[in-house]
């Protein structure tokens, strides 16, 4: 009966003061005074390995695990579980509520840490909120639990997203024991309710599943869609001239995870000639390495004479650069020459008589140690993908790279080659040496003779080999299956 709003059959012969709560009253759809802040109106309130109801994400090697029923918790039972946050700032216990429009609520958990100090997040995904909490070993009870609360305010009347989730900041694995969940009305918490698990069925889907919520390890991660549904990082920060003076603004997502093309659009109905530029790419995996350029004249287009810069209906930043300009860049994403994958979805573009390159480098801003991505001259042009050491080694070339198209390039590791819309080119022996690469530039070849001409939606780098997680762009499997499904390339 914990969620039934049928109080005249309840309480068809109770007076509550001066109110008829019987069956005949026009109020037989309110709860008594006092009742509704004290239900627990989550589906399952312990059993956090129970995933019917409370969901561990990301799916995939970062998925938290749980030492279940096995610690003990402060009725002075073993029914406490322990969860072991993966060192991913996104790994996550969640669960979906349904609740009232314009409605205060308060989220609490009993939590301690196994050993010393540790942060959790308690979040509502759904509104962006979040609030950082520190388990300790001693607590306010006697089996050393702290009862932390989190209160929040519901927009429209919906599903919400509620977590329990690891810190921000560098990803590092944490140890915090649970017990006792509760979600009750009102700003304060209500007396802790047990709410047993639901039995049978398949755990809910998250509103969004973004590239993050499936793999793991992820260094950098730029793009104009989210990486993970939990977090809440800004895709972009714009910039436009109003009269010829600076104006700057993030720009975050809409609730499909797409870049919120609508909130771009209200900061660019002022700005001179229509255009808005990138002054900085974010970083969403947290790991802080973002993609910077301080220099008006080298920020990538986002919007264009008052419309949203798109390819085949996706929004894409629009480099048109000259010889050894810089679009964006990022520093010491990497400290050494071990193995790096990189998977870049661009779009190439010319005017038909200079020779244009799209380039990504890594090393450290001399001519040595460098990965370097080009497209060459005209519409179908020779591409290429050299490792550069004291030596340079080709992971080879390919012809007929069209321009406005939108393509994936794969390189899987220092060894495996590189592939194009899922078609592995013509050299597959790269070795690299020279000395420590320290820096990732974005979209540029670092002062050399081509211009940099092209659009990109997405650029995702790891610092590991991710042979093994290629997939299948037809199959929709793996990181390519991913990025096709979203891109539609082929």
């Amino acid at each position: 009966m914990a969620n039934s709003n049928n109080w005249g059959e309840i309480y068809k012969s109770t007076w509550w003061g001066d109110e008829d709560w019987s069956a005949n009253s026009l109020k037989i759809d309110s709860a008594p005074p006092g009742f509704a802040g004290g239900q627990n109106l989550l589906k399952s309130s312990e059993e956090f390995q129970q995933t019917r109801d409370w969901v561990r994400y990301p799916t995939n090697s970062q998925t938290p695990t749980v030492n279940a029923d096995s610690r003990p918790d402060p009725n002075g039972g073993t029914t406490a579980d322990q969860v072991g946050f993966t060192a991913n700032t996104s790994a996550r216990l969640q669960q979906t509520v349904t609740l009232s429009a314009s409605t205060e609520y308060t989220f609490s958990v009993y939590a301690r840490a196994v050993s010393d100090t540790v942060d959790f997040r308690m979040r509502n995904i759904t509104l962006q909120q979040t609030e950082v909490k520190t388990a300790t070993t001693t607590g306010s009870d006697g089996g050393g639990f702290t009862r932390f609360i989190y209160t929040f305010t519901t927009g429209a009347a919906g599903s919400y997203e509620l977590a329990l989730q690891n810190a921000a900041g560098t990803p590092t694995a944490r140890d915090v024991i649970f017990w006792g969940a509760m979600l009750n009305q009102g700003g304060t918490a209500a007396e802790y309710e047990y709410a047993a698990p639901s039995t049978g069925g398949s755990a809910p889907e998250a509103a969004y599943a973004g590239f993050g919520d499936t793999f793991g390890g992820v260094t950098a991660y730029y793009s104009l869609r989210k990486f993970t549904e939990a977090e809440t990082l800004n895709a972009i920060r714009v910039r436009k001239e109003v009269s010829s003076v600076d104006e700057e603004q993030d720009m975050g997502f809409d609730a499909n995870g797409d870049l919120d093309t609508s909130a771009l659009l209200e900061f660019a109905t002022d700005a001179d000639g229509g255009n808005v530029y990138v002054s900085i790419w974010y970083d969403q995996t947290g790991n802080g390495n973002d993609a910077t350029n301080s220099t008006e004249s080298e920020q990538p287009l986002i919007v264009s004479g008052g419309s949203v810069v798109t390819l085949d209906g996706y929004p894409c930043l629009d480099g048109d650069l000259g010889a050894g300009d810089t679009m964006l860049q990022a520093l010491d994403v990497i400290d050494s020459v071990g193995d790096v994958a990189i998977f870049s979805t661009y779009a190439l573009k010319t005017d038909g008589t200079t020779a244009n390159q799209i380039t990504f480098e890594i090393g450290n801003g001399t001519s040595t140690h460098r990965i370097h991505d080009t497209l060459g001259r005209g519409g179908a042009g020779t591409f290429g993908i050299d490792i550069r050491g004291t030596t340079n080694y080709d992971f080879g070339n390919a012809t007929g790279v069209a321009v406005d198209d939108i393509y994936l390039n794969s390189i899987l590791s220092e060894t495996n080659g590189f592939y194009i819309n899922g078609t592995q080119q013509t050299s597959n022996n790269a070795v690299r040496s020279g000395s420590t690469v320290d820096a990732l530039t974005l979209f540029n070849r670092g002062g050399g003779a081509f211009p940099y001409k092209g659009k990109f939606f997405e650029f995702i780098f790891f610092a590991s080999d991710q042979s093994a997680n290629r997939g299948s762009m037809s199959l929709g499997t793996g990181i390519e299956g991913n990025i096709n499904t979203y891109f539609d390339i082929v």
